[in-house]
């Protein structure tokens, strides 16, 4: 089972000497499974060397825990070259290594949704855990940018926030909302007003920021100052939002993301007399609603042809997702790391619809040459 899931193996046995043997284990990045008789899995780690780390562990005399030389027969791994590409593999294979408990090895799991409720008498926007099929936008790793998302839209649009409809609402006697609830608008109004509502949340976040902007200079000409000011604090927490979450339709959650990859040998080049040698490469990435595929890496000076098949793929996805299937563990482990505050986490970019071929290998370029 173990053969399939990981690169490679080493036996120990117990007068091995422990420099010797583990010199076949990668001295950098990766994954490690310590395996007992049986195959029974002992110790699952993942580190940034994956050969120190196995020489500590087996080394009875620096290891602080149980004595593992004793009892470990295999240490099955694999490489990595990213801090990314690291943590995937070991949320990928935990999964398959502990099936009914590998929750319990990951730190965070959690992803919320802001939904459309549309089964009462009047529409609204409310937090939930759980993915629907239609009207959800995000993912978010907390609840926190929702319950502010959906404050800044029902000021923006004067939304009801009493879909009780009751006649003593103190916000529509306040005039903190259009006044659904005290005759002031129709209902084909209001679902028309909702619907705007519903395209700002399915917009582009610049063209959202430009269109509260524009709302804000409003309110200053109608010489609703306090207004513009309340409005121009949304703004400013609408844009800490966009900073750090994604918002938009679940079904359009798509990012590509580009990670160190490893070396590559570059065969020699009889035109510049240039020589074989090994270069750094850059690995891709195709992350969306639940899903994550890892294309060849590519060498920097090729960035453009391969930003092109990286786009080509990407489409291809799209083309071929069921979001109907989307695995919320696997978005949820996804959320919680594409919000890391890591510097070195490499570059991701968000593969909306005005994304192409020429933008994406100028981020590329600019973001591995600095």
């Amino acid at each position: 089972m173990y053969n399939e899931l990981f690169e490679n193996y080493i036996e120990i046995k117990p007068d091995d000497d422990l420099a010797t043997v583990t010199l076949a284990i990668p001295a950098g990045a990766g994954v490690c499974l310590f395996v007992a008789d049986n195959d029974k899995p002992v110790v699952f780690i993942y580190a940034a060397s994956l050969r120190n780390l196995a020489r500590r562990r087996l080394d009875q005399q620096q290891a602080r825990k149980a004595d593992l030389r004793s009892i470990i027969v295999k240490i099955y791994f694999c490489s990595c070259f990213s801090q990314f590409e690291t943590q995937l593999q070991y949320f990928k294979l935990a999964r398959k290594i502990y099936p009914d408990s590998y929750t319990e090895l990951m730190p965070r799991l959690d992803v919320w949704f802001l939904k459309l409720d549309n089964k009462k008498s009047v529409p609204s926007f409310s937090i939930s855990r759980n993915y629907q099929n239609d009207c959800c936008w995000g993912p978010f790793p907390t609840k926190g940018p929702i319950g502010q998302l959906i404050e800044i839209v029902q000021q923006l649009f004067g939304l009801c926030r009493n879909p009780a409809r009751l006649k003593s609402c103190s916000y529509g006697q306040m005039g903190l909302c259009v006044g659904l609830c005290l005759d002031k608008i129709s209902d084909d109004e209001y679902a028309k007003l909702f619907q705007k509502a519903i395209d700002f949340l399915n917009d582009n976040p610049q063209h959202n920021i430009e269109y509260i902007n524009e709302h804000i200079t409003q309110l200053s000409k109608e010489l609703k100052f306090e207004q513009a000011g309340q409005m121009h604090q949304k703004l400013k927490a609408l844009r800490k939002i966009y900073d750090m979450c994604y918002v938009g339709p679940v079904e359009k959650f798509w990012i590509i993301a580009f990670q160190p990859g490893p070396k590559i040998t570059i065969a020699r080049n009889e035109e510049t007399k240039t020589a074989r040698h090994k270069a750094n490469s850059i690995s891709t990435f195709i992350i969306g609603p639940g899903v994550i595929e890892q294309l060849a890496p590519f060498t920097l000076n090729h960035a453009d042809e391969n930003c092109k098949a990286v786009l080509d793929h990407l489409n291809l996805c799209k083309l071929q997702q069921n979001v109907a299937k989307t695995d919320e563990q696997l978005l949820g482990w996804l959320t919680n790391q594409l919000h890391k505050n890591d510097s070195d986490k490499g570059l991701f970019v968000v593969a909306d619809e005005d994304l192409n071929t020429k933008t994406l290998a100028e981020k590329v370029n600019d973001y591995f040459q600095s």
